[in-house]
């Protein structure tokens, strides 16, 4: 078993996920994980200190899970594949964490909408989205000194279109049953949405490339 305080965080995890924070009492946190009221209390003091724990650990760091980190040795086009993957992976994560495709979704949706009414989560996740945002107009304009983006696109106003891309394709696909992993899915809407915005001298060169 996982230790004890793991353990409770899953529980709960599960418990909030598919019935909300009014729903799920502390009794009813205590029998499902198994464990004595004392171990539990050891951990958390209330029902409202382990939802804020459970947010912390399933949404806010993974959140920062997905922070820009631009690896500088490949392009912009890499850069964003690697993180569409992991967002990739988050939506198949979704997908299978009920027996329906889009229960799964349908429950993650309103468990976040359930989260953002709580102000100080609502704080932070303006303020990782706007680190985000800037994140990414930060990797484009890396990009446009490269010479792979062009350079009259509004580094911004991209970053906005490409977080809308991420988000969008991660709820649209998290609700579709299908046999291809989402990852390959992912893979070809990008390289057409590259396309685009790459400049033609930079297209050609990774073209000639062997």
């Amino acid at each position: 078993m996982k230790p004890s305080r793991d353990h409770i965080l899953d529980t709960a995890f599960r418990l909030f996920f598919a019935k909300g924070f009014k729903e799920v009492t502390m009794a009813e946190l205590v029998r499902v994980s198994g464990l004595s009221k004392g171990a539990f209390y050891h951990y958390f003091e209330s029902k409202a200190d382990l939802y804020n724990a459970v947010l912390e650990k399933f949404l806010l760091s993974n959140m920062e899970h997905f922070a820009a980190r631009y690896d500088a040795s490949t392009s912009l086009r890499e850069n964003l594949k690697a993180l569409f993957l992991q967002s990739a992976g988050m939506a198949e994560q979704i997908r299978s964490s009920d027996d329906e495709a889009s229960s799964g979704m349908f429950n993650y949706l309103m468990f976040l909408q359930r989260a953002m009414q709580n102000p100080a989560f609502r704080e932070k996740v303006q303020e990782f989205n706007l680190q985000y945002e800037n994140g990414f107009a930060a990797w484009i304009s890396i990009a446009q000194q490269k010479g792979e983006i062009k350079n009259e696109l509004n580094p911004t106003v991209l970053a906005k279109h490409i977080i809308g891309l991420m988000k969008g394709l991660t709820m649209v696909y998290s609700f579709i049953s299908q046999e291809e992993p989402l990852s390959a899915t992912f893979g070809v809407i990008i390289d057409q949405f590259f396309q685009q915005i790459e400049t033609h001298e930079y297209e050609h060169k990774t073209q000639a490339r062997p």
